[in-house]
């Protein structure tokens, strides 16, 4: 026996999401290739950087990151890095 399920689309309730969504998805990217970047000098150099400078800045992971729109800071766990708001 073979069954046919039908199912209505699902229908928007309330408003828009707020913000650019896609934006916020080329954010997140930004910072996981900053992530990378930062574990690559890791494996390269045997520590994180002292600063975000130290970043080869013809890196292919950097290419399109803001590097300064983010701060970022060594600590003894590893490093901190937050996403600034403009």
């Amino acid at each position: 026996m073979v069954g046919l399920f039908l199912a209505s689309s699902p229908q928007p309730h309330g408003s828009p999401l707020p913000g650019d969504p896609i934006a916020e998805l080329r954010e997140e990217a930004a910072t996981e290739r900053l992530r990378a970047a930062l574990e690559v000098h890791r494996w390269a150099r045997g520590g994180y950087p002292d600063s975000l400078d130290a970043l080869a800045p013809d890196d292919a992971l950097l290419a399109a990151v803001p590097l300064d729109r983010y701060s970022y800071a060594r600590s003894p766990e590893g490093y901190a890095l937050w996403r600034l708001r403009p």
